[in-house]
């Protein structure tokens, strides 16, 4: 009688620790097979009422065990407490017009930096490779998005 409880508990800590921290239903299925064949041998080898009282045991401990889960908070331990305060780049709050030039900082293929009076941007060209160090103009100004293609080539050494 022992083993069986000892099946039933492992089987109930296996589908607390599948659904708290375990991804992958394999902890799962394996707890629940262990406590249907623990209840089932109990039913077997002690009769009927061992048996009945074998399956209210085992869902009063689940849930027991799943309520004490979550009142623990032992579970925050592994979630993430970071907070992404990022914003999108607003280039229309920005002094950044159609028509101004500057000087592509990376190769722009099809984004790269760029270098506009002094501060450098994250721009997207059409459908050209523009090389790093040529000279490049604003065609469109979009909400996150520049839009820029090439004034003139850098020369090659």
């Amino acid at each position: 009688m022992f083993s069986l409880i000892i099946l039933i508990i492992a089987g109930i800590i296996l589908i607390v620790l599948e659904i708290m921290l375990l991804p992958g239903l394999v902890a799962g299925i394996i707890g629940a097979i262990m406590m249907i064949i623990g209840i089932v041998m109990m039913y077997k080898q002690h009769g009927s009422i061992a048996g009945h009282i074998a399956v209210v045991a085992s869902i009063a401990a689940t849930a027991g065990a799943f309520a004490w889960a979550l009142r623990s908070k032992s579970w925050q331990r592994f979630s993430l407490k970071t907070v992404n305060d990022g914003k999108v780049i607003d280039y229309n709050a920005k002094q950044i017009k159609t028509d101004d030039e500057g000087t592509a900082l990376s190769a722009i293929r099809p984004m790269g930096k760029a270098v506009f009076d002094n501060n450098t941007y994250e721009v997207q060209s059409m459908n050209e490779w523009i090389d790093a160090g040529s000279k490049i103009k604003v065609i469109q100004v979009m909400p996150n998005k520049l839009i820029v293609e090439v004034v003139s080539r850098k020369e090659e050494v």
